[in-house]
């Protein structure tokens, strides 16, 4: 539960920025516009120039705006949970009533059905064979785990 209350508490205060952001960007441009309103005057350049220049400001000033809301938006989760690997089958098998293994197994075969090389990789390459049993340790290969 407290999770919870701290990405609405999060996305609360992230509004309130925002909004204050926005307030002092709409401040800020009108007396930017004021004093740019003069310059074409002051040094004699051409209005289409200076219409360039404001578009090309203005389109940056919003993609930077878009990426600073955007980045702000991810969420890293992790999860403690479990698989079975059918070794004979090379697949990821699907335990009836867990969430986790059906989704994961769901998961993997629409990467295989949406892109081939990934399917070919799978099976080159086998879970069996990505994790070294030593007598001291196990280790992995981060081949298939990554896709895991």
């Amino acid at each position: 539960m407290k999770k919870h209350v701290t990405i609405i508490s999060n996305a609360i205060v992230n509004q309130q920025k925002f909004l204050e952001l926005l307030i002092l960007a709409v401040i800020l441009a009108f007396g930017i516009n004021l004093i740019a309103n003069q310059f074409p005057i002051l040094f004699h350049i051409d209005p289409f120039h200076i219409i360039l220049i404001g578009i090309f400001l203005c389109l940056l000033s919003i993609v930077f705006l878009i990426k600073q809301i955007l980045d702000n938006r991810r969420l890293v989760q992790e999860y403690i949970a479990f698989f079975i690997y059918g070794e004979k089958n090379n697949l990821i098998i699907d335990i009836p009533e867990y969430w986790f293994s059906g989704q994961m197994v769901r998961s993997l075969n629409a990467v295989f059905v949406e892109n081939i090389n990934t399917k070919k990789f799978w099976d080159t390459k086998p879970l069996s064979r990505s994790i070294i049993y030593d007598e001291e340790k196990v280790s992995s290969r981060r081949n298939v785990i990554k896709l895991i």
